[in-house]
């Protein structure tokens, strides 16, 4: 499933969103969608697109990793997200077990965690990135942003090659929380929710110090 990520999101972690959207969502529709001001969706688009385009050419251009690793910190709010893969969220979150509620009260582990999953992504992810950009530049189109309940706000992109690629569009989604990225969705799934089916396997099998292993092992 991760593989199945990193090919549809290749391109797709470079937003530093300097968001910040304030609104009281009304009655959610089964969809989970909310209405909102119309201008804080296209001011949440407009930055999700100036900032992917900021992260493709430091890719271009060669930068190095610290730089990348600092555009990355900026983009991901990496507590909320190692939630998420922990089953505590507020919008596209169902049928997950709530496992966070077994170390939020630990300061320590919550700490390893959020440095673990920081680094699976740092890992897995900037190295498809850099192998993706020696293909060139790409285009960044946003199709559409729209308002979740839980506070979230979700901006749908295409991602588009050169006339002469072989390479097919990429559409992905990102799920936005008070300015920052807390998950990626292609093909309309979490990636949260796939890294989520394996720390339920790991908990169940030996609990926290067995999700730690996976993602120490994963990480190296």
């Amino acid at each position: 499933m991760f593989e199945r990520f990193v090919r549809a999101g290749v391109l797709s972690l470079g937003l530093s969103l300097g968001l910040s959207v304030a609104f009281q969502p009304s009655l959610a529709r089964a969809d989970d969608e909310v209405t909102i001001a119309e201008s804080d969706l296209d001011e949440a688009k407009r930055i999700v697109q100036s900032k992917q385009e900021e992260l493709r050419n430091l890719l271009v251009s060669g930068a190095k990793d610290e730089e990348l690793h600092k555009k990355l910190n900026e983009t991901l709010d990496y507590e909320s997200f190692a939630q998420r893969v922990f089953g505590r969220c507020a919008s596209l979150c169902e049928g997950r077990t709530d496992h966070w509620s077994k170390i939020e009260e630990d300061s320590v582990k919550k700490a390893e965690i959020h440095e673990l999953v920081k680094k699976y992504i740092r890992k897995h992810y900037l190295k498809k990135l850099k192998k993706a950009a020696k293909n060139g530049k790409y285009d960044v189109k946003i199709l559409r942003a729209v308002a979740l309940s839980g506070g979230t706000i979700r901006v749908n992109t295409e991602l588009t090659f050169g006339n002469d690629s072989r390479e097919a569009p990429l559409r992905i989604s990102y799920l936005l929380w008070r300015g920052k990225i807390i998950d990626i969705l292609t093909e309309g799934v979490p990636i949260s929710k796939s890294w989520h089916k394996r720390v339920d396997k790991e908990m169940q099998a030996g609990g926290y110090d067995a999700v730690v292993k996976w993602l120490k092992d994963a990480s190296k």
